[in-house]
């Protein structure tokens, strides 16, 4: 999902919207996905779970930014 919507933010940008909003968003949701990632590969399963959940906020979050920004708003 991360990578979808960094693309639609970038072709957005590129249309003339102001994406800072939900760069920053996705960009934390890229990071905290990254830092599941190695929860996971060090066994510290009790982190994996809500930093994954974390992330998917930030996604759903980010969406809506870009929606906003797309609106003009």
């Amino acid at each position: 999902q991360v990578l979808a919507v960094q693309e639609e933010i970038e072709m957005a940008g590129s249309e003339g919207a102001d994406v800072t909003k939900p760069r920053g968003r996705i960009e934390r949701a890229d990071a905290l996905y990254k830092e599941a990632v190695a929860a996971f590969g060090k066994k510290e399963f009790t982190t994996v779970k809500p930093t994954v959940t974390a992330a998917q906020n930030m996604v759903q979050k980010a969406k809506e930014a870009l929606a906003q920004a797309q609106a003009g708003k």
